[in-house]
């Protein structure tokens, strides 16, 4: 990079940087378009010092509809009651100084700081964000999180622990974070914060006019809502259902994927964060060990990437890690559709007690494992396995039948009735983290090859707290097995093969025709290799006998190119097919040249196939192909003994080629599955995989491609073992180049027969 172009990229980041503070800058100042009002206390008394908090829904209430808000809000901020200020005061805090106060109880207007909710106030609840002037860094009470005290608590940092995401406009590299190749990860946290893009604009109210949602039809004989309320309706009662937007919702995918083979299927069925979300350098969990906690009071947490402790995440060396696709549910207008996405799964191990089974409460747990913030002298007994008086990270592990019965009993002692642990894994979907568009994913194989990140094996713990395996929280996306291996670690190992539309080329195991299609090749090839060898052993090679020839014009100029212009098209449609289904092997032309050309020239065969029947319907030649009507088995028993020993004794063939003859009933036979069977199963299927990947409502109608493709495949191999027979049986002429030579120039020489005493022709 020249000095010129990194002075030019230095502007626009310190421009970037600099707009992208502008909204919180603005926020620092009070909102000149809001009323001064009065703060009201439960009784909606006026309250005229400071010191009280005041009831938010009486205040509120003077110019919005609170019960109207309060009965359209989600169902996780009424449950958590979050207030109206933690989400529309700048920061979430208020000051209840008498100095906020005017003499007739109104607030000053320094006061009012109200705003629709900011990306901190969003982050304060969600998930880790940045500030304008502070470093991107991971708080104190992160791992802590993971185990909260409450209901209050259940949402801190959510996003970012379940994810690994961060909402930042910030550079990486200018995080506190210890991250690998630091200084060079000039890029942002998320895309959609460097352009400025509030929380709010993508999880919006429905009735916003501004926006182009449809809400819920008030009227029972509307399908939809046509009508849009007016700004002051909306600002009276907007709709706190709030809608989570899409992609789709701002950009036209359409028109920025035509690299992409079949772009209406790879749109229909990966969804977009698959490769705009390419890694997450956050912190995400991979474990909670909720059944021992560190002397803090904090639950033992595993997170992605991160080498070592994580006694302090914004020191400890982190790599981040690359999210598994999975096919995942996506709400949608019409219905629930099921896409490949980027996701982490998160496994927990908690104690569990009563009928119910409920999680056990933090504080009963530090009850029974702590005392003054230092760990009971039973489970020093039974942890300290080394005996230095203390316990690390390696010896706060219930890894043993003594230490968890230790633990057990500590917590009966505590008043727990019947403690059981119970491990389950959840999948959480990856939404944020937005990559810029030179970092986007483009490379085919991520997804189609042996590296696969669909078919990846997923770490979810470096050990099973008390020997017990997970089990999903919730229904798997797709079938797989939760095993623990010899050192201990806990892995899921997805199954590829028999899902449902997740037919992958390059990656989905239904190996069948693979298997079938590579026996008769092997067989094919041992054939030639066996036949070869004899003639050579015999020292008589299919050349070296003393039949007399004649020069005759076989094939016309139509044949010949319509011979090689077919020869050409099923070679290439082979190499390209291998690509598409071997990418990890075959790295000639990459998947989507591969597809493209595969394409063009399954189009260039099939139309050169029906000009051929078209010329050989009209000039009569079709009845090359026909064997005749009697005498076929005896024709069949005189030529397979020529090929399987007349050959060797340099004998000629018995049925000599002739403008009227130029196949032998063998060829004919041969042909007539060719061009009868596997042409039509191959145009027919690839049709079909194609019409899938244009218009993909097609796959729905032929039980998608994992009935298709397979079938396809297998009539490839069949090609193959057809032209590696095919190439051989040309060089057994009188001379190897015999045969073709009829295919470059016409002429052929053909053989006299010599007929056997006793035997018809």
């Amino acid at each position: 990079m020249s000095r010129i172009s990194r002075i030019v990229k230095g502007l626009i980041i310190i421009v970037s940087l600099v707009l992208g503070a502008s909204p919180l800058l603005a926020e620092s100042r009070p909102n000149p378009m809001h009323p001064a009002f009065q703060l009201l206390d439960a009784q909606g008394k006026m309250i005229r010092q400071g010191g009280q908090e005041p009831d938010q829904i009486q205040t509120c209430g003077q110019c919005h509809a609170t019960a109207f808000i309060a009965g359209h809000n989600l169902p996780a901020h009424q449950q958590l009651q979050v207030s109206c200020l933690s989400c529309h005061f700048e920061g979430g805090k208020v000051n209840w100084s008498s100095a906020e106060f005017e003499s007739n109880g109104m607030v000053k207007r320094d006061w009012l700081r109200i705003y629709k909710p900011a990306i901190a106030n969003c982050g304060s609840c969600h998930g880790l964000t940045g500030e304008p002037n502070q470093p991107v860094s991971i708080p104190e009470d992160y791992r802590a999180a993971a185990y909260p005290l409450g209901s209050l608590e259940s949402e801190r940092y959510q996003i970012s622990r379940a994810a690994g995401s961060i909402f930042s406009s910030q550079e990486v590299a200018a995080s506190f974070l210890n991250l690998a190749g630091k200084k060079d990860l000039h890029f942002p946290w998320d895309v959609h914060a460097r352009k400025l893009l509030q929380c709010s604009d993508c999880h919006y109210a429905p009735n916003n006019p501004q926006r182009l949602g449809s809400p819920t039809a008030t009227i029972a004989s509307l399908r939809g809502e046509p009508r849009r309320e007016t700004v002051g309706e909306y600002l009276q009662q907007p709709d706190h259902r709030l809608t989570a937007a899409n992609c789709q919702t701002c950009h036209d995918p359409q028109s920025g994927h035509d690299f992409l083979p079949y772009p209406a299927r790879h749109l229909e069925m990966v969804a977009c964060e698959s490769c705009h979300i390419t890694s997450q350098l956050g912190p995400a969990e991979q474990m909670v060990d909720a059944t021992l906690l560190d002397e803090s009071g904090s639950p033992l947490v595993e997170y992605r990437g991160v080498k070592g402790e994580a006694a302090n995440l914004n020191t400890v060396y982190t790599r981040g890690f690359v999210p598994p696709l999975l096919p995942v549910q996506h709400p949608e207008k019409s219905g629930t559709a099921v896409r490949l996405s980027p996701v982490n799964l998160v496994s927990r191990w908690s104690w569990t007690a009563g009928d119910k089974g409920e999680p056990l409460p933090r504080e009963t747990l530090q009850q029974a494992l702590l005392v003054n913030g230092h760990y009971r002298p039973e489970v020093m007994a039974a942890l300290d396995v080394n005996h230095d008086g203390r316990l690390d990270r390696g010896e706060l592990k219930l890894d043993s039948e003594s230490k968890r019965k230790a633990v057990e009993q500590l917590l009966l002692a505590a008043g727990v009735k019947d403690p059981v642990i119970r491990a389950e894994v959840k999948l959480h979907r990856i939404n944020h983290g937005v990559s810029e568009r030179s970092q986007a994913l483009s490379d085919c194989s991520a997804c189609h090859g042996p590296n696969s990140r669909i078919k990846d094996n997923v770490l979810l713990a470096s050990w099973a707290p008390g020997a017990i395996p997970p089990t999903w929280k919730d229904k798997p996306p797709i079938s797989g097995r939760i095993e623990t291996e010899i050192g201990g670690q806990v892995v899921w190992k997805p199954e590829s093969e028999g899902q449902q539309n997740l037919y992958v080329f390059g990656l989905t195991a239904k190996d069948w025709p693979d298997r079938l299609g590579l026996l008769m090749l092997i067989g094919v090839v041992l054939m030639v290799a066996v036949h070869f060898g004899y003639c050579l052993v015999s020292r008589r090679r299919c050349r070296q006998h003393p039949a007399d020839t004649r020069l005759v014009y076989l094939f016309t100029v139509y044949e010949r190119i319509w011979h090689w212009l077919m020869a050409l098209s099923v070679l290439v449609l082979i190499i390209t097919g291998l690509q598409i289904q071997f990418p990890g092997v075959m790295r000639i032309l990459g998947a989507a040249n591969a597809v493209a050309i595969h394409n063009f020239f399954a189009f260039v065969l099939a139309l050169n196939a029906f000009l051929a029947l078209f010329y050989h319907l009209a000039s009569a030649g079709i009845r090359q192909f026909l064997p005749g009507r009697r005498g076929v088995a005896d024709a069949v028993r005189l030529q397979t003994r020529y090929y399987l020993r007349d050959i060797f004794k340099g004998l000629p063939a018995p049925f000599p080629r002739s403008l009227d003859h130029k196949l032998n009933v063998l060829q004919q036979l041969t042909y007539l599955f060719l061009l009868n069977v596997l042409f039509p199963w191959q145009i027919i299927t690839g049709a079909m995989i194609w019409l899938v990947g244009t218009y993909p409502s097609f796959a729905a109608m032929i039980g998608g491609l994992g009935i298709i493709a397979p079938l396809h495949n297998l009539g490839s191999w069949m090609f193959i073992t057809f032209l590696v027979a095919h190439v051989y049986l040309v060089t057994t002429g009188h001379t190897v180049l015999a045969h073709m030579r009829g295919m470059i120039d016409g002429y052929e020489e053909v053989e006299i027969p010599v007929i056997a005493e006793g035997e018809r022709v």
